[in-house]
């Protein structure tokens, strides 16, 4: 706080930029003069662009593009498995549950419902 009150003291609260007299009167007109001149269009009137194959074309092929680039990197992190190891998985798969409903039908022929009960309460 006192380098500021040293500041002020020593240069004062003064604004020492000033903008010249007349400076905004006639600058509107004066910046259209520098400007070059160009064609003005009647209002309302649209003028007419042609659009190339090419530009047509292009977000469709920027599309595409997108897609392959992201099967391949797709591809890259999860790549496919063989079909040997799909069968052997989807058999395994299979005889797995196949087992488990054969040992469950015969466990449950041979327990009684309290049985049943019983385990079905200790595995929870």
């Amino acid at each position: 706080m006192k380098e500021e009150e040293k500041i002020i003291q020593k240069c004062g609260k003064k604004n020492p930029f000033e903008v010249p007299q007349g400076y905004f009167e006639g600058f509107t007109q004066q910046l259209m003069e520098k400007l070059p001149e160009q064609p003005t269009d009647t209002v309302g009137e649209q003028t007419e662009y042609t659009i190339t194959p090419w530009q047509r074309i292009k977000p469709l092929l920027y599309l595409a593009a997108m897609f392959v680039g992201l099967t391949v990197c797709v591809r890259g992190i999860f790549p496919e498995q063989p079909n040997e190891e799909k069968a052997s998985t989807e058999s395994l798969a299979v005889s797995n549950e196949e087992e488990m409903d054969a040992v469950v039908e015969y466990a449950m022929l041979e327990m009684d419902n309290y049985t049943i009960y019983q385990y079905l309460t200790e595995t929870e």
